[in-house]
């Protein structure tokens, strides 16, 4: 299994436009993996998570091809991780498409569904069971919306996924367990959020005990002592979820812990810096173009 992070920045990106504070400055200076587009990931080379204002430039120049994407998960609707523009630029007159190019079928929250289907269709917002058989996006039918109730497997593709609610500050934030059918491998995204607050969470991990071979965890204030913040997470937060998820059995000596999705407001959060840190406790540090196969 292999997750290339696309980009790892908070919604400023690093550095941030129109800012001179201190890991700006260093970034602009020292370039390199200190440099941070908004946050994206490819799972599989097949499966891609949100849909962010970067989208085209790590099209670009990571040389992928979206044209093959056939889904893509949706984290929640804040604007650096979805853009709803971007799947209209799918249809004809914006993409010239060729016949044998497959539709485009994204997943993510009830909320996610409101905000692609209904303002682009003139029937009334289905409930229930047709939510989840998918909406038309584009009237060329070559965007399809799927809600997904949290914490029931649904397939994607060759990936069984399990929606986990997120603590952020949305209607309906998910986290994704992404499970690779055919490998039995598994990885927890967990961004943007803190720790869980819906216990529910907890009572999945601790009933179905989903092994997990690879956790990127949400690290937006970099290096602060902020152990009781909410919506995002620092690397003591990371370190605490990391024991816990590990107390429960669900991480084992193989799993690969990564920091990812940065803010120029967090402590120490140029790459050059933050890696060192990290690296003290056994957690990576992610940097756009990074892939992990585990």
């Amino acid at each position: 299994m292999k997750i290339q992070f696309l980009g790892t920045a908070a919604a400023e990106g690093i550095p941030a436009l129109f800012c001179n504070c201190p890991t700006c400055v260093y970034s602009r200076e020292h370039g390199g993996r200190n440099i941070r587009t908004r946050s994206q990931a490819l799972i599989d080379d097949v499966l891609l998570i949100d849909m962010g204002p970067d989208t085209l430039f790590h099209e670009l120049s990571l040389g992928l091809d979206f044209t093959r994407i056939e889904n893509c998960l949706i984290t929640h609707v804040h604007f650096d991780h979805f853009q709803l523009e971007n799947f209209q630029m799918r249809q004809r007159g914006y993409a010239n498409l060729t016949p044998d190019v497959p539709a485009l079928h994204v997943w993510g929250s009830h909320e996610l569904y409101e905000k692609m289907v209904r303002p682009t269709t003139d029937v009334p917002l289905p409930s229930g069971k047709e939510i989840g058989e998918g909406g038309r996006v584009n009237r060329d039918d070559s965007v399809f919306c799927h809600a997904i109730e949290p914490l029931t497997p649904v397939r994607v593709g060759d990936h069984e996924v399990v929606a986990l609610p997120a603590c952020h500050g949305t209607r309906e934030p998910y986290n994704y367990i992404v499970r690779n059918v055919k490998e039995n491998k598994a990885l927890l995204y967990a961004h943007d959020t803190s720790a869980w607050e819906d216990e529910r969470v907890w009572q999945y991990f601790e009933q179905e005990k989903p092994h997990l071979d690879l956790v990127s965890m949400d690290c937006t204030s970099g290096n602060a002592n902020a152990p009781h913040q909410r919506h995002h997470m620092c690397f003591v937060q990371n370190l605490a979820m990391r024991d816990r998820l590990i107390a429960l059995g669900l991480c084992d000596e193989k799993t690969v812990f990564i920091s990812n999705h940065f803010s120029h407001n967090g402590d120490d959060a140029a790459y050059d810096i933050f890696s060192k840190i990290a690296e003290k406790e056994g957690v990576l540090t992610s940097y756009d173009g990074m892939s992990v196969a585990f």
